[in-house]
């Protein structure tokens, strides 16, 4: 759902990037179809992956011409970066993994992907509370995890695979973090932005 908050969409993405991995979750490749959602999974919970470093993951990926979560293997970085970046590769593989081993449906495996990658703390806010139980209930319409997975390729808005080029027409808020390689401003005007009530209140 392109309208959902960020915390939901990262339990999707979580999920997602989880089964985008081919040949089984001991060893396979990893998808780029994916990498929409592999950006997501750096960005929330926060894991000390900035800009700087996720920019350097892309262009050495596109570079090789590999996934993004492939790249990580190869990246010239910090020992501190690369356990930045291994850390999500691994709990993506642990959600793989438990998904695979319990035969889990769209919404428990949606579920696991929540409390593996601790974005369930998010979740459990009372202002989430819908917004997540909607999320459940359209997966648990789906029936099967991978038919899921391509659904929500689709839907949340990350501009995934199936995109190709477009412009997508968002609130600032919503531009936050690593999901777009540009952002572009309208209406900065004075009193608009910043806005007027911030500078008056001395909130800049």
């Amino acid at each position: 759902e392109p309208d959902a908050p960020k915390e939901v969409l990262a339990a999707i993405a979580w999920l997602r990037l989880a089964m985008s991995r081919q040949g089984g979750h001991r060893g396979g490749a990893w998808h780029p179809a994916a990498d929409d959602a592999f950006r997501r999974a750096c960005a929330f919970p926060a894991r000390g992956i900035g800009g700087a470093l996720f920019g350097r993951l892309r262009d050495h990926a596109a570079a090789e011409g590999v996934a993004l979560a492939a790249a990580v293997a190869s990246l010239p970085a910090s020992a501190v970066e690369r356990r930045s970046l291994e850390a999500v590769l691994g709990v993506a593989a642990e959600i793989g993994a438990g998904v695979e081993a319990r035969r889990l449906g769209p919404a428990d495996a949606l579920r696991l992907a929540a409390e593996t990658s601790e974005a369930a703390e998010w979740l459990s806010a009372p202002a989430l509370h819908r917004p997540w139980e909607a999320a459940l209930a359209a997966a648990e319409r789906i029936g099967d995890v991978c038919a899921y997975c391509d659904a929500a390729a689709l839907g949340d808005g990350a501009g995934g695979e199936d995109a190709g080029d477009a412009v997508q027409v968002l609130t600032l808020h919503r531009a936050k973090g690593l999901e777009f390689d540009h952002v572009l401003l309208a209406g900065l005007e004075e009193g608009v932005w910043p806005n007027w009530q911030a500078e008056q209140h001395g909130a800049m």
